[in-house]
């Protein structure tokens, strides 16, 4: 934790520029977090230089949260699955959903975990791209990246339902790329 690590490449005329303006997507990602630092390890992050307009992020191994629009919105107790192994993480975003608690939602292996804070999404709040924005997996800062490994990652531009998920756990735990 804390070297400077991370794949990172502008978002400027790639498929990633379909991004601006979203309401709804989903961050796919298999991780095993060992470690990560007081200032934001992030995971998987577009956006700008601030908290980025859409990130997944750790500032402690028991914990994940996200930022949207640059405010940190949601953030989850992660402890039980700091053990060393990859997990399944899906972070699903749907600002046009009924209720704030269902707008920002996190499933660790396909179980949906509580979220300890709920700071306002305002309904149909959409995705805005900085200038020069980017999309990075790890961290896009020095000294800033987790201790772990990222053996998968993948964005969807929809919020994936609960039984596509549970597909995908199953068939991500079955490969799961280990040596």
């Amino acid at each position: 934790a804390g070297a400077d690590d991370g794949a990172r490449a502008p978002i400027a005329e790639s498929k990633f520029e379909g991004l601006e303006g979203v309401t709804e997507l989903t961050f796919e990602v298999v991780v095993r977090l060992d470690d990560a630092v007081g200032s934001d390890s992030r995971l998987v992050h577009f956006g700008g230089t601030g908290s980025g307009t859409a990130t997944l992020s750790s500032n402690d191994p028991n914990q994940l949260q996200f930022a949207w629009n640059d405010t940190v919105v949601r953030d989850w107790d992660y402890s039980a699955f700091s053990d060393g192994v990859a997990h399944v993480v899906h972070l699903i975003v749907d600002t046009n959903a009924g209720s704030d608690a269902s707008r920002v939602r996190l499933l660790v292996d396909g179980n949906e975990l509580p979220a300890n804070n709920l700071a306002a999404i305002e309904p149909g709040e959409a995705a805005v791209l900085a200038n020069n924005a980017i999309f990075a997996l790890g961290n896009r800062n020095q000294d800033r990246a987790m201790q772990g490994i990222l053996f998968y990652a993948a964005i969807y531009g929809v919020p994936i339902s609960d039984g596509t998920v549970a597909s995908h756990v199953s068939l991500l735990t079955a490969n799961d790329d280990s040596p």
